[in-house]
């Protein structure tokens, strides 16, 4: 998250979740609840912001290769203690096209840049997984 504005202190609630395109969610519920949160902190809940960077609660997402991460966001920005900006963003990925890339939205104080990168885990190899028959 960058800043336009000469706020010495800013946080942010709101969310950041993520979830792949290419899958059948059957009901609104599944569209709903089935994505991965890296970001959620309701108004009491307020993040500081340092150095730029919204932690994140997760750095890695999985998506499966013949589909796309579709990134969301609603994040509040308040700015010594008052409200200021509303960021809302949504943008989908393409795997591997390039390999790492970065998004900017920018609203009128803030922007929100969103980096990607693709990167294959290695396939099944027994030294590092296993599975447990019942």
């Amino acid at each position: 998250m960058a800043s336009g504005s000469s706020c010495g202190n800013y946080k942010v609630y709101g969310r950041i979740n993520t979830r792949y395109s290419n899958f059948r969610y059957l009901t609104h519920y599944e569209k709903k609840y089935y994505e991965s949160s890296l970001f959620e902190k309701g108004e009491s809940e307020v993040e500081e912001v340092t150095l730029g960077e919204i932690p994140l609660s997760k750095s890695v997402v999985a998506v499966p290769l013949n589909a796309s991460l579709i990134v969301l966001a609603n994040l509040c920005v308040l700015c010594d203690g008052g409200r200021l900006e509303t960021l809302e963003y949504k943008q989908t990925f393409e795997p591997e096209k390039p390999k790492s890339m970065y998004d900017e939205f920018q609203g009128s104080n803030y922007c929100l840049r969103v980096y990607v990168d693709w990167t294959r885990f290695p396939p099944y190899d027994p030294r590092y997984c296993s599975f447990i028959d019942t």
